[in-house]
């Protein structure tokens, strides 16, 4: 049985959500030191999607969502900045598909509807992770949220997720609060952490040692 120790997807220092702001423009353009990684371990789309394909709904579904939320993951529009265009549609529709699935609707989202549900999803949802969505999915079918009746109303879908980015912001907000009491309680240890960081970073850089985790 797998366990949660082995997803493909494991915690960061930063949640790769914090840096949505600091990516660049283009693809080719500098990406954040933990996207880069990232990239290098899943050099194309195909991989990453294979790695983080429907089945892991109930692997990331099994953690908290402060764990979920602190994973080196990246958010619907860094997998256009890492992969190209269109390749957060193109991880999300499988993961959709996967729901409609579950939930027994034989007849499924048309494909305007899909169109239509996955644009939103990256225009009002896109700051949202890979291990964070696929957390909301699996607790989504454990009933947590809204419910289809009938045929699957795409709406169902977007209420619940506007009620997850609540949840998922206050639980962040509660990490920076426990984070702040922490330092403000050890601050010596938080600097050790930062300095040893620091050095493993540029061991990396040069060789010297691999990734650890």
């Amino acid at each position: 049985m797998e366990t949660t120790d082995n997803l493909p997807l494991q915690r960061a220092a930063t949640p790769t959500s914090k840096l949505a702001a600091k990516l660049p423009s283009t693809p080719s353009a500098k990406l954040p030191t933990v996207l880069t990684e990232l990239q290098r371990r899943y050099p194309s789309l195909a991989t990453f999607s294979q790695a983080m394909n429907p089945d892991v709904q109930r692997f990331y579904g099994r953690l908290p969502l402060s764990d979920c939320i602190q994973r080196s993951a990246p958010t619907l529009r860094q997998l256009d900045q890492l992969y190209g265009p269109n390749s957060g549609r193109v991880w999300i529709v499988p993961q959709l598909t996967r729901i409609a699935e579950f939930c027994g609707q034989t007849a499924r989202w048309s494909t305007l509807q899909m169109q239509e549900l996955t644009a939103i999803i990256l225009q009002q949802f896109g700051q949202l992770t890979v291990c964070e969505l696929s957390w909301f999915f699996q607790h989504f079918k454990g009933g947590r949220y809204e419910r289809f009746y009938g045929t699957p109303d795409p709406m169902v879908l977007t209420r619940s997720l506007r009620s997850f980015l609540s949840e998922r912001n206050m639980t962040w907000q509660r990490i920076e609060q426990d984070r702040a009491n922490e330092a403000r309680r050890h601050p010596e240890g938080l600097v050790g952490i930062a300095a040893l960081k620091s050095y493993l970073a540029r061991c990396r850089q040069a060789g010297k040692v691999s990734n650890l985790g």
